[in-house]
């Protein structure tokens, strides 16, 4: 949230980024790294929404159905409220655009190199904190290891 003369410039709803019912891991993988490790640790917490892997090159993972796309797991009825982002820091601002045609309400993205890794990283930021905005998607990170709340198992 961003203060201005004591008031919110704006409000953002954040049970979706929180205690998401549905999650869809965009980059999993059956490879160790982090596009294993979010599902592990989704399955370790008994996380109990839906949970959608993401990525091309896979049919399954963790045996699970594996969508090529976001587009794939609407296209198949189901329904996103949640998306972790595990792929370079190129490919978040497309992967939120596609979350965000399909009525996605939170993201977290694990990619660094931003703000952290000077001006092209900083302006690239900048604008996925204004796509962010500008389509009401709650949003944690670039460049984080992820959230954790024990209550909703995510």
């Amino acid at each position: 949230m961003v203060i201005k003369h004591g008031k919110p410039a704006y409000k953002m709803d954040l049970r979706s980024l929180l205690a998401p019912k549905s999650i869809a891991v965009v980059g999993a993988s059956e490879r160790p790294g982090p596009g294993r490790q979010v599902l592990e640790n989704l399955e370790q917490l008994e996380y109990e929404g839906d949970i959608y892997p993401v990525n091309p090159k896979y049919r399954k993972v963790a045996s699970r159905v594996c969508y090529p796309s976001l587009h794939d797991v609407a296209a198949a009825g189901k329904s996103v409220e949640m998306v972790a982002i595990l792929l370079g820091r190129d490919a978040i601002l497309p992967v939120l655009q596609e979350a965000a045609a399909i009525g996605v309400r939170a993201a977290w993205a694990f990619a660094s190199g931003f703000g952290e890794a000077g001006p092209e990283g900083k302006a690239l930021q900048q604008k996925l904190e204004h796509f962010c905005r500008q389509n009401q998607i709650a949003f944690c990170g670039p460049n984080c290891v992820g959230l954790l709340n024990p209550v909703a198992r995510v």
